[in-house]
This record gives structure tokens, sequence and C-alpha cells, in this order.
């Protein structure tokens, strides 16, 4: 049978009902006007948060992309000849086996013709590179590619700047054995210019010939462009995916865009907005004057579903790539944006006034639990007021919610409310980490020493993995701490969601995660470990481009202190991390 609250305010209603309003009213003004300003403070500062988040992001997102950019650039050549080399040290082994293999039943004359025969089909990339053949003294044995010259003697023959290209060949093979040439070619396709070739010779050891094989340092250049122009086109950003990277070259022609695609191939160097702004001019100039980036503000015309134009205010970041002519940049629809701005502050506007309400609801219960104190029933307020003292003390000792049932006055239900609240809010705070939701060490020292207590008294084994993710430093310096916090984030997930219900998983410090196994061997938790490891390696972080791995050290014991066992993993950790990384100790 539910007992029916008693209600106090109907006793004193009439004697208080005047001092109560006068008190009400002040109060209600004053807060009314305090929070006020807090609102009009708070909605300027939620405005900033997001514009200068906004900033963040476009910057680190272009920034991430053109330092990758720069970075292939900047060892595209070595690259180049890397590949020449070794594709040079495997005709050598080639020609090497071949006359091996044959120098017993052949003469040399045939084992000449079947070397020559077997290199000259020979190609790679894309059958664009290929090998030739000279002797020491300037005869083309193999030129595939013009074999007009093959039998010839082109000793004196000179690149399209003058160079004696095969003299520095047979110089270098003669004094070094092996070695790489540099020659000035034009090109059929291109009117103007010579182009930069590479190439690396070796000396064969038998017959005086040598071998080598070349490639133009543009059209690698172009091959890298080409690779990153499809990248940048793949890349879909925010929670629509409808902003993305765009590029174009100093003349205004759109090479690559994430999301309008008709526009690539067109040259958008007059494109004007709504306003009379010549963006992309607007946007040259700021990538190609010092500091070489920044942002642009803009409208961008948006095709609409009924054949409509609308335009959107487009904040943009760009950056020039001098070295390649080109402009890299990305933008965020200001509109958007605003609308979250509006969605922010119609939240805080929401939590303020309901904050008003509770604090009127607060200070009214107060004003009849004193009147009713003062002057009717005291003694019989004074336990009631004791009683409920005696369980707040309790629960905030213990840190426990009241339950509503032990209330007896109706008027401190709304004072349980805002404990019970407040309480769940600090033990959440108290238990639980920020970032990644997992629990806090805090948490994770008490219950250790609790559960190894269990432990010993039930001699059980318990058993502690300490992960650390591997790297993770240079992972914040090359992309930038937002994604640093998201990839821990998925990887707390990910552990999460492989261990059992009891066991307990929480961020000890930083990107290390301490699991926690009741009732655990050492085998079990390596078991579980490796999994973890495992699954981790193959997450897929967006906006990384290479695997996350996690290193680990298990601690195991039916006795120890906490402290011992934290020590002990934390050594394994070590030895994981010394032996390479990506691997659980135990």
């Amino acid at each position: 049978m539910r007992v029916k609250k008693k209600r106090l305010t109907f006793l004193v209603f009439l004697n208080a009902i005047s001092l109560g309003a006068i008190a009400l009213i002040m109060t209600s003004v004053l807060w009314a006007n305090s929070i006020y300003k807090q609102y009009e403070k708070e909605s300027i500062r939620i405005e900033q948060e997001h514009i200068e988040a906004a900033r963040v992001q476009l910057k680190n997102r272009v920034d991430s992309f053109v330092k990758l950019l720069r970075y292939r650039n900047s060892s595209l050549e070595d690259n180049l000849k890397s590949d020449l080399k070794n594709r040079v040290y495997e005709l050598n082994r080639l020609m090497l086996e071949l006359y091996n293999k044959n120098t017993q039943r052949l003469t040399d004359a045939q084992l000449q013709a079947l070397i020559r025969n077997t290199v000259r089909g020979l190609r790679y990339n894309k059958s664009q590179g290929y090998y030739f053949i000279n002797t020491v003294e300037g005869d083309v044995i193999l030129s595939p590619v013009s074999p007009k010259y093959e039998g010839l003697n082109l000793y004196d023959f000179q690149d399209d700047v003058k160079n004696f290209v095969v003299r520095e060949e047979i110089e270098i093979v003669q004094n070094h054995g092996q070695g790489f040439t540099e020659g000035y070619w034009k090109k059929s396709s291109v009117e103007q210019g010579v182009f930069r070739k590479i190439t690396y010779v070796q000396k064969f050891i038998h017959f005086d010939w040598y071998m080598g094989t070349s490639g133009y340092v543009d059209e690698v250049v172009r091959q890298v462009q080409n690779e990153f122009l499809q990248y940048a086109t793949q890349l879909r950003y925010g929670d629509d995916n409808e902003q993305y990277i765009f590029i174009h070259d100093k003349g205004g022609v759109q090479l690559a865009n994430g999301v309008y695609s008709d526009l690539v191939g067109e040259n958008l160097y007059d494109l004007t907005d709504a306003n009379g702004v010549k963006i992309t001019q607007r946007q040259l100039s700021v990538a190609f004057e010092p500091p070489f980036n920044g942002f642009v503000s803009h409208l961008w015309p948006k095709h609409n579903s009924d054949g409509t134009t609308s335009y959107f205010d487009s904040f943009t970041y760009v950056v020039g790539v001098p070295e390649w002519d080109w402009v890299v940049g990305s933008n965020i629809d200001m509109t958007q944006l605003q609308i979250a701005i509006e969605e922010h502050k119609k939240e805080l506007s929401e939590r303020l006034q309901s904050s008003i309400t509770h604090i009127v609801i607060l200070m009214l219960g107060l004003l009849i639990v004193g009147f009713l104190a003062a002057v009717y029933t005291s003694k019989r307020i004074r336990k009631g007021i004791s009683f409920f003292a005696k369980h707040i003390q309790q629960s905030s000792d213990n840190m426990n919610v009241i339950d509503h049932k032990d209330v007896q006055y109706r008027e401190f239900e709304g004072l349980v409310t805002v404990f019970n609240y407040k309480t769940s809010q600090i033990n959440r705070l108290l238990h639980q980490d920020g970032l990644t939701g997992l629990y806090n060490r805090r948490f994770l020292d008490s219950k250790l020493k609790e559960l190894l207590e269990e432990t010993a008294q039930d001699q059980k084994t318990l058993s502690i993995v300490m992960f650390d993710i591997d790297y993770f430093k240079a992972v914040n310096d090359e992309f930038g701490h937002l994604i640093g916090d998201c990839a821990l984030c998925e990887v707390a997930r990910c552990i999460q969601s492989l261990v059992r219900q009891h066991d307990l998983v929480g961020r000890f410090g930083g990107e290390e995660i301490l699991v926690i196994l009741p009732n655990t061997s050492c085998k079990e938790a390596y078991q579980m470990a490796e999994r973890c490891r495992l699954a981790v390696e193959s997450l897929s972080i967006k906006g990384i481009h290479y695997p996350i791995t996690v290193s680990g050290g298990i601690s195991s014991s039916s006795g120890a202190l906490p402290e011992d066992m934290i020590t002990e993993a934390d050594n394994k950790l070590y030895q994981a991390k010394e032996n390479g990384r990506n691997r659980i100790v135990s």
C-alpha cells in the first residue's frame, strides 16, 4: 500500500504566502539576470569555439595532405634511382644465370644471341621501361626501342644538350663497375623543352658488355601527382560526407574534387560568386604569396534537387605547392556550421532555463521547510530534517543515491533529485575517463586492490594486461591530436569489445590501457591479449594510412600487491617494445 506523502505547504501557506512571494520574486530576478549574462557569455564562447574548431579541422586536414605530398615529392628521385638500380641487378642475375646454365653447350656467339633475345622482350612499368646492352667500346648490342642502332658504335653519341652520354656510361663501368648517369632528351610528344633522364649501368663480367636501364624524372613526378589526384578524389569528410579536398593548378584548372567531379578539367580561373568575388584568383593570391597558406571566405553555388541554384557561405583553407604549381584546399559550409552553433545555443538556453526552475523549486522548498520548523511542528520537522540529513550524509560518504521512498516530505524530493543527479555525475567523473569512456586509473587502482584481496582469500589467480599503443607520439605529430584521440578511442573500443563481461578495462594513463582479468591464468590472459592485439592491428582508422598496433605486458598472481603487479606488467610491456613492438610478453 502506497503511503500518501504529507504536504507541509498546506499548513503554513496563508502565513508564508506574502514573505515567500517577495523572496521568490527578488531571488528570481537576481538569478534570472545572472543567468542571462551567463547565457550571453556562453553563446559567444560557443560560436568562437565552433569557428576555431572548423579552422583547426580544415588546417589539419589540408596540412596533413600537403605534408604527405611533399614527403613523396622529396623522395621520388631517390625512389626512381633505387628502382632503376634494383632492376639492373635483377637483369644481371638473369644474364649470369643464362650464361652459367648454357656455357658448356653453347658457343659465345650463341650465348650472346640467347641473352640478347631474352632481354629484348623484358618490359616493366606498364611496358614503358626496357633494358639496353652495349660493349665497353661503345658498340650497341641491344636497343629494343631503337633496333636501328644495334651493331653501330655510339661512343660519340650525344644527348640533346651535347653531353657524351655513352662515353660517361663507359667511364663509369670501367672505373667503378656500376653507377648513375644523366641525360637530357626531347620528347616527340612535347614541342618544347628537354627532359632529364636518369640511367643506371652495370658491367657484365663476360663479353666486355655492360647493361642498363633509365627513366624520365618528369614521368615519375607525373605518376606521383596522379596518385595524389586519385587519392584526393576519394577523400570525404564531415557527418554528411559533403566536405572534401580540391586541387587546381596555377592556371585555375580543377585537377581533383572529392564531391564536384564535373568540375575536374574545367578552368575556373574567372569563377565569380554572387558577391563578385573571384574565388579561384583569391585562392591563388593566398596560396602563392607568403606564408603560402591561409583562409578565404566566399559564396559557393549549390545545385538543388529541384533544379534551382542556391549559395552558401564557404570557409576555405588553401595551401600553395609551388614545386608543382598546385593549390590544395578544403572548405566547410558555414551555413551548416551556423545551424550547429544555433542548436548548441538552444541546448544551452534550455539547460539554463532548467537551472532557474530547479533553483526556484529548491528555494521554495527550503522556505516552506523553514517556516514549518519555526512556527508549527518543530519537533516533527527537526526529526524529519535529522532523518533526511542522515541519509544525505550516508549517501555523500558512500557516494550513493537516495531512494525517493525514504523521503517523508514531498518538498524534499526536489533536493533528492538534484542530489542524486549530482552524485551520479560525480561518480561518473570519479570512475570514467572523459575521452575514451573507459574506467579511469583511480577506479582501476581501487578495484585491483579489492580483487587481489578476494583472490588471496579464494586462492585463485588474477591476471592483468598492460597495453600501450605503438608509436603513438608519431601518430600525434604526423596527423594531429584530433586524429590521435580518435585512434586512442578506436583502440579502446576494440579492446573493450573483446573482453568478458566481468573483466575491467580502463585507461591507465596517456595511451596505456589496463585490462583486469579475475579468475584468469597467465595462459588465458595471453590468449585474450593476442586476440586484442590482432584485432587492433586490423583496425582501419580514418585519417591514418597505416595500421595502428599495440604492445602488451602480462602479470599474473594469487596474492601480490597491486603495485608489484603493475610494475611486472610494465616491465613485460617494455620487453615487448624492445623486442620490436606489436607483440605480447607474458
